[in-house]
């Protein structure tokens, strides 16, 4: 039975949904097409202790691990590796789990376990047993659908488990058709759309126009558009919102501020108008957000008693 390594007074901010009675017991093996046996996201501010997953001899299910920010120290066959942001881990059945976090930057990474007798069909396209990390850029669709799957465990409504298991296939699927298309090595470096991307990632409160993000790429307005779109799915305009929808998200979930200060902090100077666009975006408005998904005292994660 797993054992709890550190609670989160001493770790930061975090969530762990479970898909049962017993906040223990969560290494479970279902007959079921797909079963969820819990998820949640990890959050640290930078310079505070982080928690060391220890599990040597992995677990009966299956997890994967996405590192949306910050970075973190994975050992694989006794040798480390430093995982960046944007790096998705697929840990399968009985393969050791030796991780932790970086203390010196805000780290956010979200989690799933699982286990179910379509899983390994699923998996096919993540390649075999030894293949565990990937890259795939900018993947916001995993946090977000983690928090949906770690709701849907909380409240327990009618035809739950159907509502996770059809949350985990779309991950999946979007998942696989991501790792196709990206180096298990690390970032794209031939990636074009890279200035843009970074401007809107990783200084989302700045507002440029299209004809400035497309001169940051060497391209004419027109070719940047459409082939920006080609490239992420979304427009220009759109992306840049769902990068700052999903900040303030996270903001709501993981820290006190108010809706005033997270709308400066996503890049709205008027707080109405942020509210407004983050119903639309999200379908409730910021303070119902947080109402709904709550971030209660839970453990952060768990190692395996050995």
């Amino acid at each position: 039975m797993p054992s709890l390594s550190e609670n989160v007074k001493n770790s930061g901010v975090g969530l762990r949904a479970v898909n049962g009675s017993n906040p223990l017991y969560t290494d479970i093996v279902s007959e079921d097409p797909i079963h969820i046996n819990c998820s949640g996201y990890n959050y640290f501010d930078p310079n505070v202790n982080r928690i060391r997953i220890e599990r040597t001899k992995g677990r009966q299910d299956y997890q994967l691990l996405y590192i949306q920010e910050g970075s973190g120290e994975f050992w694989f066959n006794n040798r480390k590796q430093i995982l960046k942001k944007g790096t998705l881990c697929l840990f399968r059945p009985h393969v050791p789990q030796v991780y932790s976090y970086l203390n010196d930057e805000t780290t956010i990474s979200y989690f799933v376990h699982f286990s179910g007798s379509w899983i390994p069909k699923l998996l096919a396209p993540f390649g075999p047993q030894d293949q565990i990390c990937f890259y795939i850029e900018n993947a916001l669709f995993f946090g977000e659908t983690i928090l949906k799957i770690s709701r849907a465990l909380q409240l327990h409504e009618y035809n739950y488990d159907l509502e996770c298991a059809a949350l985990l296939l779309d991950l999946i699927t979007k998942l696989s058709r991501s790792v196709s298309l990206a180096p298990a090595s690390g970032p794209q470096t031939t990636n074009a759309f890279a200035p843009a991307l970074n401007v809107m990632n990783n200084q989302y409160r700045k507002t440029l126009s299209i004809e400035e993000y497309a001169e940051l790429c060497g391209m004419s307005t027109y070719y940047f558009v459409r082939k920006f779109k080609e490239h992420t799915g979304f427009s220009p305009h759109f992306y840049l919102i769902k990068v700052r929808m999903e900040r303030a998200k996270e903001f709501l979930l993981t820290t006190n501020m108010n809706v005033s200060e997270i709308s400066y902090s996503v890049g709205y100077d008027n707080p109405l108008y942020f509210s407004r666009m983050f119903k639309k975006y999200t379908g409730v408005s910021p303070v119902n957000f947080r109402k709904q998904v709550t971030t209660p005292q839970l453990f952060m994660e768990d190692t395996d008693a050995e």
